[in-house]
């Protein structure tokens, strides 16, 4: 048996990173390169792999938003039933016929007015392919609650005090 090294970040680094021996003017170059392959490709994409990939975004987008620790006010459930109306390139009118309910009841969710029950959530999820879960919908309500809880907790916690009684935690 040898005996273990301790590596420095460096030399890791160096072991696990291809080194990059091109000039400033080959850089540029196969920069320029990649970005017409990524433009073509973009422009030659089907419908279905664009809507799918529109689709996986949003899915990414929610998901690194749910297992982050930050809250933003403007990412609710409505924000995102937009985002993922654009992704799929339907109108609410043509969206809500999709899905079995109104397009007023869509406008509602959107302005987040209304909040949508458990059906409307698997609604979501087969109408993406299960692609963005129904929990994934949940999850982003839940979160959305406690970013209002959060916003609203000092103010609610003054305006609400008169009405409980506060119980007596006197030990004996």
């Amino acid at each position: 048996m040898g005996k273990k090294k301790d590596y420095t970040n460096k030399e890791l680094a160096e072991a696990h990173i291809y080194p990059n021996d091109l000039s400033e003017e080959d850089l540029k170059r196969a920069q320029e390169e990649f970005s017409s392959y990524r433009m073509n490709r973009t422009e030659n994409m089907t419908q279905r792999e664009k809507v799918l990939s529109r689709l996986l975004q949003l899915k990414y987008m929610m998901d690194d938003y749910l297992q982050s620790n930050e809250y933003k006010a403007e990412w609710t459930f409505g924000y995102f039933l937009d985002k993922y109306m654009e992704s799929v390139f339907k109108d609410p009118s043509t969206f809500s016929n999709e899905i079995s309910v109104r397009p007023f009841t869509i406008k509602q969710l959107i302005q987040n007015q209304k909040i949508p029950n458990d059906k409307i959530l698997f609604r979501l999820d087969l109408h993406s392919n299960h692609i963005i879960s129904a929990l994934t919908w949940c999850r982003v309500l839940e979160k959305q609650k406690e970013s209002d809880i959060i916003q609203d907790e000092e103010e609610m916690r003054k305006s609400e005090s008169p009405f409980v009684k506060k119980m007596n935690l006197d030990l004996v």
